[in-house]
């Protein structure tokens, strides 16, 4: 889930680097804004096809969205929390946190 969650921090940067705002790439890519968001935080998944052009209509590559060696990414992918010593132990606790929050969405359906 590590790499899904980069590749939602890595869109989210881009379009803050480049003035893009979201509620464009939702309606253009016809997301709710629910899923949207899920993209963002790695809960959803993109197809190849989606990536690339919501990579293009962002202005960067698919291999810089791709990246796995992210510093920015560790940096900040969890602003609620003082930093951790082993990211391995961060993404754990992360998949655990959207494991629940995944089933939480399929109970209220």
């Amino acid at each position: 889930m590590k790499g899904i969650r980069i590749v939602g921090f890595s869109i989210e940067s881009a379009m803050k680097k480049n003035n893009v705002d979201a509620t464009v790439i939702r309606e253009k890519f016809g997301f709710s804004d629910v899923e949207f968001q899920q993209v963002l935080k790695g809960r959803k998944m993109l197809t190849f096809p989606q990536l690339s052009k919501i990579a293009d209509y962002i202005g960067v590559s698919v291999k810089a969205l791709l990246k796995e060696d992210n510093r920015e990414y560790d940096e900040n992918v969890v602003h609620c929390m003082t930093g951790f010593t082993k990211g391995e132990n961060r993404e754990n606790i992360l998949n655990d946190i959207y494991d629940y929050m995944d089933l939480y969405d399929e109970v209220l359906k």
